[in-house]
């Protein structure tokens, strides 16, 4: 019965777990991607001669720019293929005319780019649009909130299902123990002798229960780690597991509330 419930407490956490793990990785994404670079792509009849003079005018207008490269449509066009991969094959035989230069910006920190800043950019004449990812980051911090959301639903519901799960344990040891725990009465033993035990196996139960999910969660996250990177974002690498100080939270909370779910259950049958 103990291993039982303590499965059912340790599937709750897996899941609680795993929405854990996709908020803390999108978190770092968008900690480094947080409008830390920009592309901005040149009008076609952006005159080569000229190029010089263009970073001159987007250095002025830009704050804390931390490189600024110029990249031809031809080296676009080669990159283009390198991301594809074994796909590049499909643009072979195209002219690098059909991708624009551009500039490639990386700024020295995070910055909040205000419309204003944007459309002075975009107002240059040689500027043809701009790419700063905020699209894409606009995504990942909805699925990033979303994420953050259900784990708190989660939490709660699993606050529930652990110390009604880990009082029945308790309750129902008591009842199986209820002649033994007589008998130590009669011969003395005191109240925290009689009840220590029970103490103990609720915080057992609950750090068994969370290293148990930790445990399925980590073996399910080293093996689908490849299908994982490339169901991800392009630009979200380096998918991370659970830090120590989520590892040992995790336990403190399961340990507290096994110790106070045997202490509502001790208090309650056996009269203390």
């Amino acid at each position: 019965m103990n291993l039982f419930l303590m499965f059912i407490i340790a599937a709750s956490l897996i899941i609680l777990n795993l929405f854990l793990l996709i908020s803390y990785n999108l978190n770092i994404f968008l900690e480094n991607h947080s409008s830390r670079d920009m592309i901005i792509y040149l009008e076609v009849l952006a005159e080569s001669k000229d190029i010089k003079t263009y970073q001159d005018k987007v250095k002025k207008l830009l704050p804390d720019i931390q490189t600024i490269k110029y990249v031809t449509n031809k080296e676009a066009l080669k990159s283009f293929k390198k991301e594809l991969g074994k796909n590049g094959d499909l643009l072979e035989g195209l002219d690098a005319n059909i991708l624009p230069s551009y500039f490639k910006v990386r700024f020295s920190k995070r910055l909040k780019l205000s419309k204003t800043l944007v459309k002075s950019i975009t107002d240059l004449f040689f500027v043809d649009s701009l790419s700063y990812g905020k699209k894409t980051y606009n995504k990942i911090k909805k699925i990033r909130d979303v994420s953050t959301s259900l784990s708190y639903y989660i939490l709660i519901f699993i606050i529930i299902i652990t110390i009604f799960t880990i009082y029945t344990t308790i309750k129902l040891t008591i009842y199986s123990r209820k002649e033994e725990i007589e008998t130590l009465e009669l011969v003395g033993a005191t109240q925290e002798f009689i009840i220590f035990p029970f103490y103990i196996e609720g915080v057992l139960q609950g750090i068994i229960s969370s290293s148990l999910a930790l445990f399925i969660l980590y073996i399910i996250y080293s093996f689908s780690l490849s299908n994982i990177a490339e169901l991800l974002p392009i630009g979200i690498s380096g998918f991370q597991f659970l830090p120590i100080s989520y590892i040992f939270i995790n336990l403190f909370v399961t340990s507290f509330l096994g110790l106070l779910s045997s202490h509502i259950s001790v208090v309650k049958f056996l009269k203390i």
